[in-house]
């Protein structure tokens, strides 16, 4: 009986008082969902995509000649040994 009182008039109005406004929710959706925003996010994120992709491509560019040039070093090399 005690716990339920101490539940009753001290932790619920507490959370009551920190309970956000539900309009706040529906304002904060419409700005995260308008189309407007949605385009400019896939902008950005198309973009993104494509730094990225270039930034992978020079990374196997230069591992390939990396592993060219280990290739004709070790053939200049048995060459040398024969």
């Amino acid at each position: 009986m005690v716990l339920h009182r101490e539940v009753q008039t001290v932790l619920m109005p507490i959370a009551k008082d920190r309970r956000p406004d539900p309009k706040g929710y529906k304002e904060a959706a419409a700005k995260f969902l308008a189309a407007d925003q949605m385009m400019d996010d896939l902008a950005v994120e198309e973009r993104l995509d494509q730094i990225q992709d270039r930034a992978l491509r020079r990374l196997y560019e230069s591992k390939a000649h990396k592993q060219l040039e280990r290739e004709r070093a070790q053939k200049i090399i048995n060459a040398k040994a024969v």
